[in-house]
């Protein structure tokens, strides 16, 4: 999924459920699961086969973040107007 857009993911998710989601507590939950995959990846280097793939991780897992971070807080203005 590198080439797939959060954005897309997240308006895909929300189609595809039968009930009504709350999309800011959805979207926290995206972004404090990419922080925590971030910080694992960070501290268990040890654990890859080699430190190339443990910065590919690494990259990904950060851009990632800040990803899903910068859709987040664009995407607050039309949370709170939904309110």
């Amino acid at each position: 999924m590198d080439d797939i857009p959060f954005r897309e993911v997240f308006d895909v998710t929300l189609k595809e459920y039968d009930s009504p989601v709350d999309e800011p507590k959805f979207a926290d939950f995206c972004e404090k699961h990419a922080q925590n995959h971030s910080e694992q990846v960070r501290l268990h280097k040890e654990v890859y086969d080699s430190e190339e793939f443990w910065k590919e991780d690494y990259e990904f897992s950060r851009k990632a973040l800040k990803e899903i971070s910068l859709f987040k807080s664009e995407r607050l203005v039309l949370f709170k107007d939904q309110s």
